[in-house]
């Protein structure tokens, strides 16, 4: 994949896909046995069935995500992507504004293999279904 590849598949295919609600455009990113970790809340969600688990119940709690000032830094040779960006959660409860970095790794079949997640605020609900405590180390 070419740099404006990778850049386009944070952005576009996944946040994108994160901001239409779309699970089964999530779902086709991700391998079999991908981790998505939050960090910032020792969580870790192991395995496609589980990030699906978890964007289901993310998409109960926010009736709508917003996603954009993105700043963007890929690196073709090791298919990694950083990004930073500001998120707008919007639930029952009002609204969280965080600004947060993903750094996503694809493995050789270009489907993401890890996502690793730093949140600037709390998480909390919409974060429990699929989730295990993760303190391993990174990477």
């Amino acid at each position: 994949m070419t740099r404006d590849d990778l850049e386009r598949l944070a952005t576009e295919r996944y946040f994108g896909s994160v901001a239409r609600r779309d699970l089964a455009a999530i779902e086709a990113l991700f391998s079999d046995d991908a981790v998505m970790r939050v960090v910032t809340a020792g969580l870790a969600y192991r395995g496609r069935a589980a990030i699906i688990a978890h964007f289901v119940e993310f998409f109960g709690v926010y009736a709508r995500v917003e996603v954009g000032d993105f700043r963007v830094t890929a690196d073709p040779a090791t298919r990694s992507v950083a990004a930073r960006f500001r998120i707008d959660l919007h639930g029952a409860d009002g609204t969280l504004t965080m600004t947060n970095c993903n750094f996503f790794y694809l493995g050789d079949d270009e489907l993401i293999d890890e996502v690793v997640i730093y949140a600037s605020a709390p998480v909390g609900a919409g974060f429990a279904a699929g989730a295990s405590s993760d303190s391993s180390p990174i990477g």
